[in-house]
């Protein structure tokens, strides 16, 4: 008899096949179909599945080959529902996981006494094999090649073309990192964000998860950055072939303005990482991002999503940029507590020490001098921003309102693994 990890397996696969797109969600969630046993068909459904992604195989084929498997799996499936929610499955998956491995531990003692020590270690070293230690002077031996690898393509210090301080301020837009643009409402937080990400474009693989605009809209709104160009003047002539001509050396893909949960950002970002290289993604905005948990507090909410973004950031090797709006106190509007993980936080502001001069001011900079600021031209009517030869500092008296003590209820010490 199939146990309830078995039909969770199965259930899976069934899912897998059914809608190929399902396999980056499965992915996404960290769900590992590796840690299944050999004897699953559901593992076999699985494996052959990613086989064909590796191989550049169409969905059409994949589709003439699934026939082989429903009616099979439906034998461990059978009519067992499991909820559609991609957490609930995870949390649900995992326990099972852990009751498989710890009965097949019972088993192999008992089979096996004179061994159940070495079971006990394998049992335990499963446990401890999410956890990676590095030797200290490995991982010098390691960094060391990848300064040099970087150093060779040009990229130890990833900067956007155009904003040459900006990126220098913050010690690069490199790999691994997960940083914050926060504004006022209505500042203009999503035009820099489109011209970072226009910028960049030039050089890297830019993905920009806009959750705001239609597609039409966004265009629009990208080109303007590009060309400088305001919008009456689309209801004219303009120079299109110029436009497209820019756009076609670039490495620029945007999403068309629905709100997106967190296994669809992981999802989409994996999937554009393997077929683009993508080594920018800008997140606009966090808090237009799907909620997964109705019992969860939205800040709580809002910091895991940050939390998950920066883990993202580390697995693909992509610098991301999360969007935010700032509250009237200076701090950021969903979660003050989510800038925790951020390596940087780019506050988009006029500079409150010179009138008219628009910054952008680092009030979190883990790899340079908090409060660096660099000078902006800032055109609103063209949604064009670009970077002054300019540096200045801009000094505090007080800490800055967006770190004081937080107003939120404190964390509970218990958390959910």
């Amino acid at each position: 008899m199939a146990s309830e990890f078995e039909k969770l397996a199965s259930y899976i696969a069934a899912r897998i096949i059914d809608s190929p797109g399902a396999f980056e969600n499965i992915l996404a969630s960290g769900i590992n179909h590796k840690d299944w046993p050999n004897r699953f068909l559901a593992k076999q459904v699985v494996s052959d599945f990613e086989r064909e992604l590796v191989n550049g195989e169409t969905s059409a084929i994949w589709h003439s080959v699934k026939n082989l498997y429903p009616e099979r799996l439906s034998e461990i499936f059978g009519e067992t529902e499991y909820p559609s929610d991609q957490r609930t499955i995870k949390a649900h998956y995992d326990k099972l996981l852990y009751r498989e491995k710890a009965e097949d531990l019972s088993v192999k003692i008992q089979n096996n006494p004179e061994q159940a020590a070495m079971f006990v270690h394998e049992f335990l070293d499963y446990k401890a094999s999410s956890v990676e230690v590095v030797d200290f002077h490995q991982a010098i031996c390691d960094m060391e090649k990848t300064h040099l690898a970087q150093k060779a393509s040009g990229k130890q210090l990833v900067t956007i073309p155009n904003w040459p301080l900006l990126s220098d301020s913050i010690g690069g837009f490199n790999p691994g990192r997960v940083g914050m643009l926060v504004a006022d409402t209505g500042f203009g937080k999503t035009n820099l964000g489109i011209q970072l990400a226009i910028d960049a474009s030039e050089t890297i693989g830019t993905l920009y998860l806009n959750m705001e605009m239609i597609k039409d809209d966004f265009t629009q709104r990208a080109v303007s950055c590009m060309e400088g160009m305001r919008p009456k003047d689309f209801h004219g002539d303009w120079n299109v072939e110029k436009a497209k001509l820019r756009a076609k050396g670039r490495k620029f893909f945007y999403s068309t303005g629905k709100d997106l949960s967190m296994v669809e950002i992981g999802a989409t970002c994996r999937s554009y990482k393997r077929k683009h290289d993508i080594e920018l993604i800008v997140v606009d905005y966090d808090q237009k991002i799907k909620l997964q948990d109705s019992r969860m507090e939205e800040w709580r909410e809002l910091q895991k999503s940050v939390v998950g973004l920066e883990d993202l950031a580390k697995e693909l090797k992509c610098y991301v940029l999360v969007l935010a709006q700032s509250n009237l106190d200076g701090g950021i509007s969903g979660s003050k507590r989510s800038s925790f993980p951020a390596s940087q936080v780019l506050m988009f502001e006029k500079n409150k020490e010179k009138e008219n001069e628009t910054i952008i001011r680092a009030s979190k900079n883990r790899f340079g001098i908090r409060n660096a600021s660099v000078v902006c031209d800032y055109e609103p009517a063209k949604a064009m921003v670009r970077e002054k030869e300019k540096f200045v500092w801009t000094q505090s008296k007080k800490p800055k309102k967006e770190f004081k003590k937080s107003s939120e209820k404190e964390p509970s010490m218990a958390y959910e693994c």
